[in-house]
């Protein structure tokens, strides 16, 4: 055992020091999106546990020393495991108030090859600290590198709606005493409401402290998407990869479609394109006879519609159900059209769809042809040949869902879809194997106006983007979204998405002049105050926005491709004026 008295000096001078890992899971994808790094002091002695080796620094006033250490070891460990994802490190508010902590930091990073957006500092205010302390020191140089943050315990002690409002962070990590107790009407209503916040602030949630199967079905059924404890995985030297032991996190119920349709997608699901919602129905020949087709008919009362294909498996028809068995049914129908082609009831076909193609614009596609004539459905295809049919009520309860989904998570200023519709549509695109383009929009200078103007004139030009969005970029496969504040995002499949950037941006000057005082439009801004407290001069709100071009594969969820984006809006934000930055690299698939 180490000697109690002199243990600390020995640990820090003998860096004996131990990594352990726990996973951070994403329910709704049954994945780990990272780890928490929890340090440990040599086993078996006195320091072994982090509560008594921290309290231990505090009193010799080591703490700084101790947790530079720390991150140094937990980074050490992280790289040689191999572990995927985000690195969570714990840290608090004295050492990030040094260079000297952040540059080391940085350096040990930068030695094990760890790029520095996989990094999460979790900050926990254990005491009461200045209201600008975050504004400078370590933690400003490590933001602007690019390392994320967490606030940690959020809902006890000092963690509170302050500290979120001055740290605007990455992550908020649910205090476990309001999971943990799941009868609880307060702590399901807190944690909806968390929930609900963080989408609207562009945040992501965690549930700390799951200790039971009925925890995490609470974190479930409030929203919240990610969620850390012993019941998912206790903290290891050597951590699971992935979340395979977990059995009740998302179940999956067995399906009992019949052979010639398809389940309907839930919810959850949001499927994007035809392929996902089409059944395989066997489709006809010209050879096939009427009788035949009466015969799939009777056999399968569900089956509304039969589509015909040339010898070249090219979609030439569709056969509804009603109309055929109304006409075969007739007196002498059998005996007048049993023996015929199925030509005979065919409705020939006046187009056909890719299935990469997105439902709303599927849907758009088939309300324009509806102002001529029936459509019973759609057939899709792929490169041209036959793949499947998808029900004209199917097609528009899908669409339905979809609404209504986008509806219960709306922005509540501008009604645009929040960030649960944006990620659940990026998601679904990304699964189908789509190519998109996809926009991080942002306001510059945005909180001068604010302060500057008042409140209500800043909700104005946030709803005047909003319209400017909508009438610019709102073509069929055009997503617009509101990811909260004064931050947009815009998402269309088509090719010349981006060549509406120059007319968005005299929309928003008009809408700018309208909204500023004659002498602010002259001068081309106003004199304010800055976050110090001095007099500087504002410019006048312009857009910057930060582009991806998502190609099939290129990303493999809305978490990766959020994370680009955010670097895209970077760069344009560091151009003076309209900017937009379309961001060409590849990601590395080792980080």
């Amino acid at each position: 055992m180490v000697d109690d008295v002199s243990s600390l000096d020995a640990i820090l001078l003998g860096r004996q020091l131990n990594a352990h890992f726990q996973p951070v899971l994403d329910h709704r994808e049954r994945v780990f999106i990272g780890y928490e790094a929890l340090i440990r002091g040599p086993a078996a002695s006195a320091l072994e546990s982090p509560t008594a080796l921290f309290r231990r620094a505090e009193v010799e006033n080591r703490l700084t020393e101790l947790e530079c250490l720390a991150w140094q070891t937990e980074i050490t460990a992280f790289k040689a495991l191999g572990l995927n994802g985000l690195l969570f490190l714990n840290a608090s508010p004295e050492p990030l108030g040094a260079d000297e902590s952040a540059r080391k930091l940085l350096a040990s990073l930068e030695q094990h090859g760890v790029a520095t957006d996989r990094v999460v500092l979790e900050i926990t205010e254990h005491v009461p600290m200045g209201p600008q302390w975050h504004l400078n020191g370590g933690l400003a140089i490590l933001r602007e590198a690019g390392v994320r943050v967490a606030i940690d315990d959020y809902g006890t002690g000092f963690a509170n709606a302050s500290l979120l409002q001055r740290l605007e962070p990455d992550f908020v990590k649910l205090d476990g005493s309001f999971v943990n107790k799941p009868e609880s009407r307060f702590n399901r209503a807190w944690l909806e409401s968390m929930a609900r916040l963080a989408d609207q602030l562009g945040m992501r949630v965690l549930a700390e402290g799951v200790e039971s199967e009925a925890a995490m079905e609470l974190v479930r059924a409030c929203g919240i998407r990610y969620a850390q404890g012993y019941w998912i995985a206790r903290p290891s030297e050597n951590p699971p990869r992935e979340p395979a032991q977990i059995t009740s996190v998302a179940p999956t119920a067995a399906s009992d479609a019949k052979p010639e349709t398809v389940a309907e997608p839930s919810a959850r699901a949001r499927p994007a394109n035809l392929r996902a919602i089409a059944s395989t129905t066997a489709p006809l020949t010209l050879q096939v006879v009427n009788r035949e087709v009466a015969d799939r008919f009777e056999k399968n009362t569900d089956l509304m519609l039969l589509p015909v294909i040339d010898d070249e498996q090219r979609p030439i028809g569709l056969i509804e159900r009603y109309p055929f068995l109304e006409g075969y049914a007739q007196r002498y129908g059998r005996e007048l059209y049993g023996r015929r082609s199925c030509a005979h009831f065919m409705q020939p076909l006046d187009f056909a769809v890719e299935q990469h193609e997105s439902i709303q614009a599927s849907a758009a596609r088939v309300a324009r042809a509806m102002e001529k004539k029936s459509v019973p459905g759609l057939v899709v295809t792929e490169n041209g040949r036959y793949l499947g049919v998808v029900p004209l009520a199917r097609l528009m309860g899908v669409i339905s869902e979809m609404q209504l989904a986008a509806a219960r998570y709306a922005n509540p200023l501008t009604s645009l879809p929040g960030n649960v519709p944006i990620n659940d549509h990026i998601d679904a695109l990304i699964n189908a194997g789509s190519a998109f383009t996809a926009c991080y929009v942002d306001i510059d200078q945005f909180k001068p106006f604010n302060d500057q103007y008042g409140y209500s004139a800043g909700d104005d030009l946030i709803v005047a983007l909003a319209d400017a969005l909508k009438a610019g970029w709102n073509a069929v496969g055009d997503f617009i979204g509101h990811i909260g504040g004064d931050d947009f995002f815009c998402l269309f499949e088509r090719a010349d998405g981006l060549d509406g950037f120059a007319d968005l941006q005299r929309a928003f000057d008009q809408h700018v002049e309208r909204l500023s005082l004659p002498e602010h439009v002259r001068a081309g801004g106003y004199i304010g105050e800055s976050r110090t407290g001095h007099e500087v001069f504002h410019p006048l709100p312009t857009l910057s926005v930060g582009a991806v071009h998502a190609r099939p594969g290129r990303f493999s969820s809305h978490r990766e491709l959020s994370d680009w984006l955010a670097r895209a809006k970077r760069i344009a934000k560091a151009e003076p004026g309209h900017s937009l930055f379309v961001e060409r690299r590849e990601p590395s698939r080792d980080t």
